[in-house]
């Protein structure tokens, strides 16, 4: 089986460390490593091209234990999924973000929040793309609705696999508008790139 990361515990590591001067996270974390030929990879593409979103719930619910044993993730009030375009959400039937918040926000005992942070634009698929493009890709892709949703608040982003960073990092810079007390972020994977 896949062996989880201890990264939820600790205040400085692999996640957060991606982040390090271009976003203030108050937490970060991925729960397994993602690589070519693993389970892990698996289980991300039954999420996302087959509509396995059984197994969105599952690995939803094991980070939502990690996060939940974790102190810094205690006080999170709102878990906001990476919003996918209406255009796309059609086409896939549905966002495996989502599920995943979703069953993080039912471990955290948090509001899980869908309809603040949205995507504008159908952008073309971020696979493939190194950094610079993928920031290109996705600029002004994403909107915060209501700047008011989260103040204040702890609010935690989650989406299912972190490579470069840029989808979370252009989501947090919308969500850093509505000046939350705090912004964590998390993954169900995390590619070493």
């Amino acid at each position: 089986m896949m062996e989880p990361l201890d990264l939820a515990k600790r205040a400085s590591n692999l996640f957060t460390d991606h982040f390090r001067g271009r976003i203030p996270l108050w937490a970060g974390a991925a729960l397994w490593l993602y690589g070519e030929y693993t389970v892990v990879q698996r289980c991300i593409y039954a999420m996302k091209y087959e509509g396995r979103m059984d197994v969105a719930d599952w690995a939803g619910a094991l980070l939502g234990r990690a996060l939940r044993a974790a102190e810094r993730f205690a006080d999170v009030d709102c878990v906001v999924p990476v919003p996918m375009h209406s255009a796309k959400r059609i086409r896939r039937g549905y966002n495996q973000a989502e599920h995943l918040a979703q069953q993080v926000a039912h471990h955290l005992q948090a509001e899980c929040d869908t309809i603040h942070l949205v995507k504008m634009r159908d952008t073309p698929s971020q696979t493939g793309l190194d950094r610079w493009a993928r920031m290109q890709n996705l600029y002004k892709a994403f909107s915060l609705v209501d700047t008011s949703a989260f103040h204040a608040k702890h609010v935690l982003l989650v989406d299912d696999v972190l490579t470069t960073g840029a989808t979370l990092e252009a989501c947090a810079r919308e969500v850093l508008k509505a000046k939350p007390r705090r912004l964590s972020m998390c993954t169900l994977a995390m590619g070493l790139k």
